[in-house]
């Protein structure tokens, strides 16, 4: 499968394991979250819907997953802020505008 698609595919064996609370969090940590509008603008292999973290919980761990590239396979390098804020760019400013937001919110800046 394509690697966009890792959060619906493990959505669907946390419900089947019967946590469909985790498996929400699991398909909207994608980036930022990843709106129907962007899935549709990119031809994204998703379902034509919203996978935004709204839950207090869903954006620690949205947050907390950009720290970490998955692009280079090095997980136990933490990237910096900058270097999170710079890999947002390329989606676009309001990205960049969120991830800071949660700097804020979350104490990292």
């Amino acid at each position: 499968e394509h690697y966009i698609k890792h959060g619906i595919l493990g959505n669907e064996i946390l419900i089947k394991e019967g946590l469909p609370k985790h498996a929400r969090v699991c398909s909207h940590h994608t980036g930022v979250g990843l709106t129907r509008e962007t899935i549709e603008k990119q031809g994204l292999p998703l379902p034509h819907k919203d996978f935004v973290p709204e839950s207090i919980e869903e954006q620690i761990i949205c947050f907390a997953d950009l720290f970490f590239s998955k692009a280079s396979f090095k997980l136990t390098q933490e990237r910096s802020v900058e270097e999170v804020k710079k890999s947002l760019r390329k989606f676009g400013e309001d990205k960049v505008a969120k991830f800071a937001k949660w700097c804020v919110e979350f104490k990292e800046v």
